[in-house]
């Protein structure tokens, strides 16, 4: 009996060791392999940078045609590499040879290589498709479709990737309608957003039709909040100073659907920059220095800053006692240098004069007032 059981013992355990020498042997020759493959790929790459880049730049000196550039071009790794160089081009050139780059993208092989693309599932292949239709110098009517389907993507760099591609388009009715869609999307990134309106404003023939229209997006309680509010912050740098009137009526009204009060304490940021001297009668009326929300009460603390009167003082010393570090900061601050008010430390709830001491000490603080 035992030397039946040790002979089973025996033989099991040769069969462990042998699948895990397999094992160990399968796995050696796939990372062999595997190494081999990436080395390969790495030096067709190589070769195939080495080989484009002086093709591009003897196009752009004029010394090869379109055509002579397509002709070129013999397999994959030419189309993929002489693309990608494309790209940078054309981000970094301007004028005559940033269009002459972007006439490249219209050879058939590109076309071909990337429509193939659209109609993949890997993300890499869909965003690299939709890259290659916002770098030309406008987006194929045929893939339009594809792209607003794209927008409803579970991956918001796909989203991203499909809007830049739809306000490519030549027509503006098709520009409009992937903005809209593109801002109710609850997952943009506030990078997107910028990129995203930068574009379509870029390319809009008529200024004042993009500020309204964005400011039609930004009163909808369709968009997600955090969406609007990032559109907003851009309308100064845009230089959309006629939407001051819209946006102070937008900050006078309810907004049902500002849980967070992260709108409302946005339009009076953008308010503060702007030519609206209504805004302190709605401080009043709407108690803002009482507000649940930090934010709202912290964008209180600097608009008192930047417009100081002294009917301004009591809202001024509450926002001093404020529970929130930050809103306390910016009302200290405020009221050591515009107050004028004998002793204002006085005015200091005993629990923070530590704080105002700092303050004064210091002249300045990490809180970004202005």
């Amino acid at each position: 009996m035992n030397f039946t059981s040790n002979a089973f013992a025996i033989q099991f355990a040769g069969t462990i060791l042998f699948i895990l020498i397999l094992l160990f042997t399968v796995l050696i020759i796939y990372t062999y392999f595997h190494r081999w493959g990436l080395n390969y790929h790495k030096k067709k790459k190589d070769d195939a940078q080495e080989y484009i880049l002086p093709l591009i730049y003897r196009y752009l000196d004029g010394d090869i045609s379109e055509s002579d550039f397509s002709d070129a071009l013999r397999n994959h790794y030419h189309i993929v590499v002489a693309f990608n160089n494309i790209d940078d081009m054309i981000d970094s050139l301007k004028g005559e040879e940033r269009e002459q780059l972007k006439k490249l993208l219209d050879l058939p092989l590109f076309r071909m290589h990337f429509l193939k693309k659209l109609n993949s599932n890997a993300v890499m292949d869909l965003a690299s498709a939709c890259m290659y239709s916002e770098k030309k110098i406008e987006t194929d009517p045929g893939v339009i479709k594809k792209l607003y389907e794209l927008q409803h993507y579970d991956r918001p760099v796909i989203v991203y990737a499909a809007t830049l591609a739809l306000i490519n388009s030549s027509r503006q009715e098709i520009r409009d309608y992937a903005l809209s869609s593109f801002l109710q999307s609850p997952k943009n990134a506030s990078m997107a957003i910028n990129d995203i309106i930068y574009k379509y404003c870029e390319l809009h023939p008529e200024t004042n039709q993009a500020a309204e229209l964005l400011m039609k997006q930004v009163s909808s309680p369709e968009i997600p909040v955090k969406n609007a509010a990032a559109t907003i912050r851009m309308f100064r740098n845009l230089n959309f100073y006629q939407l001051t009137e819209p946006l102070f009526e937008l900050f006078r009204s309810p907004l049902p659907h500002d849980e967070l009060g992260q709108l409302r304490a946005t339009l009076l940021r953008v308010l503060n920059q702007l030519p609206a001297p209504e805004v302190k009668q709605e401080l009043f009326r709407q108690c803002l220095w009482e507000s649940d929300y930090q934010m709202v009460r912290f964008e209180t603390a600097r608009w008192i800053y930047q417009h100081y009167t002294s009917d301004l003082d009591d809202m001024l010393l509450t926002l001093c006692g404020d529970d929130d570090l930050e809103v306390r900061i910016a009302a200290q601050k405020t009221l050591l240098e515009h107050a004028d008010m004998a002793h204002p430390g006085d005015q200091i709830p005993a629990a923070f004069q530590q704080e105002w001491q700092e303050i004064k000490k210091i002249g300045d603080t990490h809180v970004n007032i202005i």
